[in-house]
């Protein structure tokens, strides 16, 4: 149940909710009784106040003059409105005639000052003022003290006001929280509903999300890119698995026409001969293929490699001594422009047969007599080599189409033998080591395959 990203909200957020609203429930209460207090606190002082200045001195003697407050609350027996005055020793003074036969000193009442709670002389809650003063050098304790049931009585209630409404507040702030909640998540429905639509065979279909939340059109616009890629490759798959198969479907069955014409009738020994050669030679080139193939699987799943600090002039001159018989057969002239010495990090083998693909695609689409030029300089971080030739070139709709798997121009299928893996290979090396490879050709002008290598770090 906890798995639930709606349960796991509602679960979080009821209770951060509701401590907040306990929370704020304790301020306020907390501030109205500061409120009431102070407001009890200052009238006691304001008649503090005025309490003492009812005593004066009068030709050295002291004398209270408490006329002036005989009357009022303070004149009627138990109205919860009370002074004294008394001197330091707890001997009462004066005091008003609401106290009747009590006393506002003595062991029940503090005995420092400041303001305290305590139950007046008939058990009602009191707000006492304690203060000491002096006349004439002659120090005495003054008690007012107010009867505050009706502020209780409002503490009270606003108590009973909190228990009351801020449960309530917690219960309705909850199911708006569900609500808003389960709206919120309601998209992700609507997403699972259309993913769930998707298969194999659908995945041309995408997750639209137009007008909603910002958020949700971020996880559809990935989703889509995802899916997109994802078709891509499934796509490139099946092509590459019809291919394969039309390539591996000719020498099979040359191997199998072969055998049948063999099989028919009695043969001599030189027609035997010649029906195994032409098996022989149709399994190479199934063989060939195969081989290719695991190449560049290999390559995609960045396995074989044995990258060490390589010379790449070296790899480069090696390169040109294999592939330069091939080109004399032919009447290609093979030439370096400029080399320089440029290190890089890589697997020395599989550089070779880089070099060696493009190479042997610039000598088998060249015309007669046409020329094959090479050069490795350094750009930046880069070692640039650049392969040229005076060949056939190829069409603009083409070039993005040369590094794909089995792919060769109609007007070269069939007159020049080949794959169509070398070049795909060569991709597949080059960026296995970080680098690229990028083509530029006119057709009738020839082509050029310029491959970028990073730099080893001491180069």
């Amino acid at each position: 149940m906890f798995r639930s990203i709606k349960t796991r909200l509602i679960i979080f957020l009821i209770p951060v909710f509701a401590v907040i609203v306990t929370g704020l429930g304790f301020f306020l209460y907390n501030r109205l009784d500061n409120i009431v207090m102070e407001m009890v606190d200052h009238l006691l002082s304001g008649k503090a106040d005025l309490m003492k200045g009812l005593v004066h001195s009068d030709h050295g003697d002291i004398e209270f003059e408490i006329s002036h407050v005989t009357f009022g609350d303070y004149s009627i027996n138990a109205s919860g409105h009370y002074f004294e005055i008394a001197d330091t020793k707890g001997n009462s003074l004066v005091k008003s005639i609401s106290l009747g036969d009590h006393t506002l000193t003595g062991s029940r009442y503090p005995e420092n000052t400041g303001y305290f709670m305590g139950t007046g002389p008939h058990q009602e809650p009191l707000r006492l003022f304690i203060e000491e003063f002096q006349v004439l050098g002659e120090k005495f304790v003054i008690y007012v003290g107010e009867e505050i049931r009706e502020e209780l009585a409002l503490l009270k209630n606003f108590r009973i006001f909190l228990l009351t409404v801020f449960p309530m507040t917690i219960i309705i702030i909850a199911i708006g929280s569900m609500i808003v909640i389960q709206v919120s998540l309601s998209p992700l429905s609507s997403f699972s509903r259309q993913i769930g639509l998707i298969t194999e065979k659908r995945l041309h279909e995408r997750i639209y999300s137009q007008g909603g939340d910002a958020e949700l059109q971020n996880i559809a616009y990935s989703f889509n890119e995802t899916m997109s890629r994802l078709e891509k490759a499934f796509q490139a798959q099946k092509d590459f698995l019809s291919d394969a198969s039309h390539e591996l479907r000719t020498p099979t069955a040359v191997i199998k026409s072969a055998a049948d014409v063999t099989l028919r009738r009695e043969r001599s020994v030189v027609e035997y001969r010649e029906a195994l050669e032409t098996v022989k030679y149709a399994a190479e080139r199934m063989g060939g293929l195969i081989d290719r193939l695991l190449k560049l699987s290999r390559l995609e799943a960045d396995q074989g490699q044995k990258k060490e600090m390589v010379g790449l002039k070296d790899i480069l001159n090696t390169t040109l001594r294999t592939i330069t018989p091939l080109a004399e057969a032919q009447g290609i002239d093979i030439y370096t422009e400029k080399a320089v010495d440029v290190t890089v990090d890589g697997d020395k083998d599989q550089l070779s047969e880089l070099f060696l693909s493009i190479l042997d695609n610039a000598i088998k689409y060249n015309r007669p007599n046409g020329k094959v030029s090479l050069s490795l300089a350094i750009s930046d971080n880069w070692a640039v080599v650049k392969v040229e030739d005076t060949g056939i070139g190829i069409a603009p709709e083409a070039l993005g189409k040369v590094f794909d798997r089995f792919y060769r121009e109609d007007m070269s299928r069939g007159e020049i033998p080949g794959t169509g893996l070398g070049l795909p290979i060569a991709k597949g090396i080059a960026e296995s080591h970080g680098g690229s490879i990028e083509v530029e050709s006119e057709v009738g002008k020839g082509s050029a395959f310029t491959v970028y290598l990073p730099l080893n770090s001491s180069s």
